[in-house]
C-alpha cells in the first residue's frame, strides 16, 4: 500500500467553500464578536450556521485566542450539527498534529505484525457481552455523529436486556433540562440531528435519560470533573442497585487506566466508588481520522488490510484484541470508511431504518434544507425543536437528499443568511 493511500487527507466540501465565501462578504452576520466560543444558541434559540458564520469571518482571532488544534475541532463539531460530514472529517483531522511521511511505513509495519485475528460482527458480539453486565461505557467523538448512530442501532436490544437508563455527558444538568421530549433544553451535542434521534428513539422504547454532567464542569480541572461525573453515576447506581444503565461520553471518559496523576478518567473514579468494573466499549480510536494523527495512520493501514466493510470487533483467540492503547478499553469497535451516496454517508439511514428522500431545490438562492419531525415544528417555536435530518449538501442531479423514518415532517428550506424560502409538508412512507 502506497503513502499517498494511507496520509491522503480528505478536503472540504465544494459547498462549504461556497458558503465560507459568502460569509466572508457578509461579516455582519456574526453578532457575539466578543463571545470566544463557537456557540449555536441566539437568545436560547438554534440558529444551526451561527458558528460557521463566526469561524470563518473571524478565523484568525479564534485561532490566536484557542489555538489552530481547537479551532479545527470546534469548526468540525459545527459542521456535524449542520449536516456535513465529509468537511467535519476534514477540520477533525486538521485538528490533530501532522506526523511526517517516515510514521507510515512504521504504522504499517505494526499493523502487519497483527496476525491470526478474527473480525466479529460488531452487534451481536457486544450484546453477547452487555447481556450480564450492569453498566456499559461507550465513547463517542462529538464530530462523528456515526458512533451515535452504532448506539442507536444497539438500542431496542440493550433495552431487551434490561438497561432502561441511558446516562448521556451531552445532558443538560440544570433544573431546565427538558428530559422527557427533545428540544434545545435537552443538552448541546443532542441538538446534532443523530444524536437528537437516539434521544428521541430511548425515549420512545421507554428509556430514562439520565444527566450527570456536574454543573460547574466548565470552571473545573480534568481530575475534578471526571470524579464529580462519576460520584453523581455513583451515587444513582447506590440509589437504584437493581438497574443498568448505558453510559455515553466523550472520548477517553470512559478508558479504565490512568495515564498519570493529573488524567484520571471517570470510569476509574466510578469503579472505585462502587466497586463494579464496567464494561467499556472504544468507537473513537479505530474510526477513519481516529483521535490523533498516529491513530489516523493506524486505522487507515489496519482497514485496508483487513477490507474493513462492517462494523466489527477484532478478536484474538475468541478475546477482544488490544490495539492502541493496550488495557485502555475493553474492546475495540472498528467502523468501516465512510461510503456516500448523494452525497451523504450511508450510515445516515441508521441501519437500514430510515429512507432516502429526494428534495428538489425549490428556490434560487436554496442552500440548505431541513425536515422537522411535523408535531414539533412552528414557526413561532423556531429553534427550539431539533431537526430529524438537514444538509447544505447536494447531489450532482442537484436535489438534497435527507434520510428519515416513515412518518410525516415540514421541510424548512433556508438560504445561506438562514432565513426561511418556504416550508412544505411531506409524508415518508
Amino acid at each position: 500500500m502506497c503513502i499517498a493511500q494511507v496520509h491522503a487527507q480528505k478536503k472540504a466540501t465544494a459547498s462549504l467553500i461556497e458558503l465560507e465565501h459568502f460569509i466572508q462578504k457578509n461579516k455582519a452576520l456574526v453578532k457575539d464578536t466578543t463571545n470566544p466560543f463557537l456557540s449555536m444558541l441566539e437568545k436560547g434559540r438554534i440558529q444551526y450556521f451561527k458558528p460557521l458564520y463566526k469561524a470563518f469571518a473571524l478565523k484568525n482571532e479564534l485561532i490566536d485566542t484557542h489555538g489552530l488544534s481547537a479551532y479545527n475541532e470546534d469548526v468540525a463539531q459545527a459542521l456535524v450539527f449542520a449536516g456535513d460530514y465529509r468537511s467535519a472529517l476534514f477540520y477533525q483531522e486538521q485538528a490533530s498534529e501532522q506526523l511526517p511521511d517516515v510514521y507510515v511505513d512504521t504504522v504499517i509495519n505494526k499493523v502487519e505484525t497483527l496476525n491470526n485475528l478474527q473480525m466479529e460482527p460488531a452487534i451481536p458480539y457486544i450484546l453477547k457481552q452487555t447481556a450480564n453486565r450492569s453498566i456499559v461505557l461507550f465513547n463517542e467523538t462529538h464530530s462523528k455523529p456515526q458512533h451515535r448512530a452504532f448506539v442507536i442501532a444497539l438500542l431496542a436490544e440493550l433495552y431487551q436486556q434490561g438497561f432502561k437508563y441511558l446516562a448521556m455527558e451531552t445532558l443538560n444538568p440544570y433544573k431546565n433540562a427538558s428530559l422527557k421530549q427533545l428540544t434545545v433544553q435537552t443538552g448541546y451535542y443532542t441538538a446534532e440531528p443523530v444524536c437528537g434521534e437516539l434521544v428521541r428513539k430511548a425515549l420512545q422504547m421507554g428509556f430514562t435519560l439520565l444527566p450527570y454532567e456536574d454543573e460547574n464542569a466548565n470552571r473545573l480541572s480534568n481530575n475534578q470533573r471526571d470524579s464529580m461525573q462519576a460520584v453523581h453515576l455513583a451515587n444513582f447506581m447506590k440509589q437504584h442497585p437493581a438497574e443498568k444503565i448505558i453510559v455515553l461520553a466523550g472520548y477517553e471518559h470512559t478508558a479504565q487506566l490512568a495515564w498519570d496523576r493529573t488524567s484520571i478518567p471517570m470510569a476509574v473514579y466510578l469503579r472505585y466508588l462502587t466497586g463494579i468494573k464496567p464494561l467499556s466499549i472504544d468507537q473513537t480510536e479505530m474510526t477513519e481520522g481516529s483521535n490523533s494523527d498516529y491513530g489516523r495512520l493506524y486505522y487507515a493501514a489496519f482497514a485496508h488490510r483487513h477490507n474493513i466493510k462492517q462494523t466489527v470487533v477484532p478478536l484474538r483467540n475468541n478475546l477482544p484484541v488490544q490495539l492502541l492503547d493496550s488495557g485502555v478499553y475493553d474492546m475495540y469497535v472498528v467502523h468501516p470508511p465512510t461510503k456516500y451516496i448523494d452525497g451523504r454517508p450511508t450510515w445516515y439511514n441508521l441501519n437500514n431504518t430510515r429512507k432516502e428522500f429526494p428534495v428538489s431545490p425549490a428556490y434560487k438562492t436554496l442552500f440548505f434544507v431541513q425536515a422537522f419531525y411535523k408535531n414539533e415544528w412552528s414557526e413561532k417555536e423556531e429553534g427550539i425543536y431539533i431537526p430529524a435530518d438537514q444538509t447544505y449538501e447536494n447531489a450532482e442531479n442537484g436535489f438534497y437528499y435527507l434520510y428519515l423514518y416513515p412518518g410525516k415532517y415540514e421541510l424548512v428550506y433556508r438560504d445561506k443568511a438562514y432565513s426561511i424560502l418556504g416550508t412544505k409538508e411531506i409524508t415518508v412512507q
